[in-house]
């Protein structure tokens, strides 16, 4: 099996629906990317994809 994750669909997803609460050491939230990777891992652990491949959209100045 391949796959190709449109990564910033998830990212936005996790950063919407965990709240604000974990924090680096500088005090930024880090719960979209802490909820991104649980996704990517629980997809990786699931279905033990052959290939697999995130992209990202290109960043665009109204973006989060």
């Amino acid at each position: 099996m391949v796959y190709l994750i449109d990564a910033s669909v998830y990212v936005f997803r996790a950063y919407h629906s965990q709240l604000p609460d974990m924090l680096d050491i500088e005090q930024r939230p880090v719960h979209a990317v802490f909820g991104f990777a649980r996704f990517l891992g629980d997809l990786l652990e699931r279905t033990r994809p052959e290939l697999i491949a995130v992209a990202f959209d290109r960043r665009l100045a109204s973006s989060y």
